[in-house]
């Protein structure tokens, strides 16, 4: 694998460690960040930071720019938000944009961390109710892992991986470089 590998989502909980994980391992980081302030102090010194948003496609491709692996992890991970259409343009039309700018690039690998909520269940059955459907952000998961499965079938090397609910230090502190990562 060529470096470097770029690291979207990388100030959140999993991100972060990913990031860490990799440069431990004498890989080369670039991580695409919106706020630098809430960046790992040692990914802030050690890896290659890009500014921008996965929402704008020129920053999506100035990142991916000569990546040999993209391991894509920011998503809007929410129970709601004032402007449903949030998820959409987050969670798939940003992924939407990642593959066209990973195709284009020669992105050897594409690794885009799901959730375990994005899975249809393994046996349809009737519940009455707002919880008979998905939420909003289980529905634009699904999208977006449906689009690395539709690039996939055009040859993408891609891989969706799908976490159930993380836990580990850290993940609610009350020190002002954490209070955000809640």
């Amino acid at each position: 694998m060529r470096d470097p590998v770029l690291v979207t989502g990388a100030t959140g909980f999993i991100g972060s460690r990913v990031a860490r994980r990799l440069l431990d391992r004498g890989r080369a980081v670039r991580v695409l960040v919106r706020d630098t302030s809430r960046l790992d102090p040692v990914l802030a010194r050690r890896a290659e930071v890009v500014i921008g948003d996965v929402r704008h496609p020129a920053d999506l491709e100035r990142a991916v720019s000569g990546a040999g692996t993209v391991i894509h992890l920011a998503a809007l991970a929410r129970a709601w938000s004032r402007t449903p259409s949030e998820f959409h343009d987050v969670n798939v039309e940003a992924v939407r944009q990642l593959i066209v700018c990973a195709e284009h690039a020669g992105v050897e690998r594409l690794v885009h961390v799901s959730t375990m909520r994005s899975a249809e269940p393994a046996a349809l059955r009737p519940v009455p109710g707002f919880a008979r459907g998905p939420t909003p952000y289980e529905a634009s998961k699904r999208g977006g892992d449906q689009l690395i499965a539709d690039a996939m079938r055009r040859g993408l090397d891609a891989v969706v991986v799908r976490p159930t609910r993380v836990y580990g230090p850290g993940a609610i502190e009350t020190d002002a470089n954490a209070a955000t990562r809640i």
